[in-house]
C-alpha cells in the first residue's frame, strides 16, 4: 500500500507530466494526466484525513 507522501509525490510527478503534454500540444494525454493527478492527490487527502 502507498503511503500519502507517497501518493502526493506521484500525484505531482504526474502533474509535471502533463505541465509537459500540454506544452507539445498534446491536450488529451495531458488533460488525463492531470486528471489522474488531481486523483491521488485527493486520495492522498482523504486518507491523510481518516488516517
Amino acid at each position: 500500500m502507498l503511503s500519502t507522501q507517497e501518493m502526493r509525490r506521484i500525484a505531482f510527478a504526474r502533474l509535471s507530466d502533463a505541465e509537459a503534454l500540454h506544452r507539445a500540444k498534446r491536450f488529451d494525454g495531458a488533460s488525463y494526466l492531470c486528471g489522474y493527478s488531481v486523483e491521488l492527490a485527493l486520495k492522498a487527502r482523504i486518507c491523510k484525513t481518516l488516517k
